[in-house]
Formats: structure tokens, C-alpha cells, sequence
């Protein structure tokens, strides 16, 4: 069990790691960068998945002695997901104000911008 816990430890601070690059990443000029991060991310929370499940099995067995050990790994991963969650609303935050920025754009265009449109 204690394998498994440090396994999901090793994955999810894999996930924080990624987060924090997608983070420090402009979504308008890196784009391409932005969304194989979040490709790779993605995988990483499939395995994340793969390992819940076959915790959840140890689990429901008869002989599961949760240890001091397995406490304190479940709790390192809580903070690794805790921060990786912070890191996730600045992303938010950062989405927002983009667009914010481009609906003002949209429906302030500069008076000197001129169209040719040909019908």
C-alpha cells in the first residue's frame, strides 16, 4: 500500500509541476505549448485514476492496517493537490482576464482602425 501512495505522490507532484509551467505560460503567444501541457496532464491524471482504483481495492480488504506511514504520505498528497489546485484558479484568473481584455477589444475598437470590406 505504502507503494502505491508513493507512486500517486510521484504522479501528483508530476501534475503540480505541470500545472505550474502551463501557469507560467502565456496562453495568447504559446498556445500550442499550453495545450501539449495539458495533453501530458491529462495522462497524468489517468494514472492518477489507475492508482485510486487499486488503492481502493487494498483498501477493501480484510487485512488493511492504515500505518503512520500511509497517514503521512496521504497527507503530503493532499498538499501536493492543495497547491496544485491554487495553481489551477490563478490559471482561471489568468483565462479571465484575457478574455476580458479581448471583449474590450471587441467592443471598444480604437476609432482609427478603418475596414475595407469587398462585397
Amino acid at each position: 500500500m505504502e507503494e502505491l501512495l508513493r507512486c500517486k505522490l510521484k504522479e501528483a507532484n508530476k501534475f503540480k509541476e505541470l500545472t505550474q509551467r502551463i501557469n507560467e505560460l502565456s496562453i495568447k503567444t504559446e498556445h500550442v505549448n499550453v495545450d501539449s501541457l495539458i495533453e501530458e496532464r491529462q495522462g497524468i491524471i489517468d494514472n492518477i485514476d489507475k492508482i485510486n482504483l487499486t488503492i481502493k481495492e487494498e483498501k477493501s480488504k480484510e487485512d488493511y492496517v492504515e500505518t503512520e506511514e500511509i497517514k503521512r504520505i496521504n497527507k503530503e498528497i493532499s498538499r501536493v493537490f492543495v497547491k496544485a489546485y491554487e495553481i489551477d484558479n490563478q490559471i482561471r484568473k489568468n483565462i479571465n482576464n484575457e478574455l476580458k481584455t479581448i471583449k474590450k477589444i471587441l467592443n471598444h475598437p480604437d476609432a482609427n482602425t478603418m475596414f475595407n470590406i469587398k462585397i
